[in-house]
């Protein structure tokens, strides 16, 4: 009796296979997907910080103070505030800075920079160290920390 061979792989072996290269696959896939909130959330951190250090460094050579607040809407708005009050009103805001999706602030801030880049508080009063918090669907967050005498840093946890 001859018996033939066949060459190739049966349809178990080609199913095990493919079972496993989509196990592998799933654990990419929200590799891929944290590593990209962590991008976007680095990003907005940056911007943010971009955004405190401008902000400072036009005030010095404003005749009225500056700042920045979070709105609540998922971003931060910076302001010129007009009646010297230090407080965010709307009728003062210069640009609304929108967050990317799936980043959120973690906590209320209001911060105005005086003509010397000192950052006061709504009372008008210099601050101690404020924090703001940024964080992303992964609950994974970053910190922006503006001094007392003005330094603006950013601080990942």
């Amino acid at each position: 009796m001859d018996r033939k061979v066949k060459a190739g792989f049966s349809i178990l072996e080609v199913l095990v296979v493919m079972a496993i290269i989509a196990i592998l696959m799933s654990f990419a896939y929200r590799w891929v997907l944290g590593v990209l909130a962590n991008q976007r959330l680095k990003n907005a951190q940056d911007v943010l910080l971009s955004d405190l250090e401008n902000t400072r460094l036009r005030s010095l050579i404003s005749d009225v103070p500056l700042g920045v607040v979070n709105t609540g809407t998922n971003g931060y708005a910076i302001f010129r505030d007009e009646n010297r009050n230090c407080q965010f009103d709307n009728n003062e805001r210069i640009r609304d800075v929108p967050l990317p999706p799936g980043i959120t602030l973690g906590n209320d801030f209001s911060v105005l920079f005086d003509r010397k880049g000192i950052p006061r508080g709504q009372d008008c009063n210099t601050i101690a160290q404020t924090e703001v918090r940024i964080r992303n669907t992964f609950n994974t967050t970053r910190r922006v920390i503006i001094e007392p005498s003005g330094r603006i840093r950013g601080v990942s946890q």
